[in-house]
């Protein structure tokens, strides 16, 4: 349904708004490659942002190759295009998207995640947990570590959803900090979040944000049942209203 979806996302298209040229960089989830995020790269370069994959192939897990490719990538990219690149990640992509941020946040704009489980913990139970003890190799912990520790410098967007479906919802909410918002779409999927026109709402509003002037998100009136924003709220161990 999220992916047949996408005829409203690309009619929704001329009342989102414009951007101003800049590089916008996204990542996609576990097992999914480049080609998972071209809908959203589409409708982010028909409003006048340079959209652009990974280029590197499928998400495989964090690896220390990957995570030195990804540098000299985003560096390239800001350099190319003259500012600050924009990072967009989908579940496990947000967690390079975060990681990159933190290291190098002198080259980061903003920071989105789609169901991006960045508060992971091993001891969690749910569909993932399988998952995260398999990529959690001993030589990598550094790395896992890195992307799940707060805070940000960056101002940050984390979009979620209750019923996801595969991880618990509440490893995608952020800390309390000036700059950082968790925003509920509710009705969506782990699979589908890329796909949904709500996300893809917030997504462009917040490309528009200039970090030195950053203010929470609004949603417009007819969208305030299914987008739904919390604010920083509590954090990992709590919860949201």
């Amino acid at each position: 349904m999220e992916l047949a979806s996408l005829a409203v996302t690309r009619a929704l298209r001329r009342r989102l708004p414009q951007g101003d040229g800049h590089t916008v960089m996204l990542f996609p989830g576990f097992m999914a490659p480049d080609l998972s995020t071209l809908p959203m790269r589409q409708v982010l370069g028909s409003i006048g942002y340079e959209a652009v994959g990974w280029g590197r192939g499928v998400n495989t897990g964090p690896r220390p190759e990957v995570i030195r490719g990804l540098e000299d990538r985003l560096r390239t990219l800001a350099e190319e295009g003259g500012s600050a690149v924009s990072l967009v990640g989908w579940s496990l992509g947000g967690l390079y998207a975060r990681l990159l941020a933190r290291v190098h946040p002198e080259l980061v704009r903003v920071v989105i995640t789609l169901v991006a489980p960045f508060r992971f913990d091993a001891d969690d139970r749910s569909r993932a947990s399988g998952l995260f003890h398999t990529l959690e190799q001993p030589e990598e912990r550094p790395m896992w570590r890195a992307m799940r520790k707060p805070p940000l410098l960056v101002p940050a967007t984390s979009l979620f959803t209750r019923s996801d479906g595969v991880i618990d919802w509440r490893a995608c909410l952020d800390e309390t900090r000036p700059n950082a918002e968790n925003i509920e779409i509710r009705g969506a999927s782990h699979f589908g979040m890329g796909h949904n026109p709500g996300a893809m709402l917030v997504i462009a509003d917040r490309l528009t944000q200039d970090p030195g002037t950053w203010v929470p998100y609004s949603p417009p009136p007819r969208w305030r049942r299914l987008i739904v924003p919390h604010g920083p709220g509590a954090g990992r161990n709590g919860d949201v209203p």
